[in-house]
């Protein structure tokens, strides 16, 4: 991931650590199935 305005400076441990879990939880569960989801119009609730 590319910090382009150095917002990991101004982050703490724990907010970057809560960053990196997001990224991770988009990439194997969001992405895989977005294009699908837009395309139907919905998306699974779990």
């Amino acid at each position: 991931m590319t910090d382009f305005y150095n917002i990991d400076s101004v982050l703490s441990e724990e907010e970057r650590a809560v960053r990196d879990t997001v990224h991770r939880f988009v990439d194997e569960k969001v992405l895989p199935i977005i294009g699908d989801c837009y395309i139907k119009g919905k998306f699974p609730k779990e």
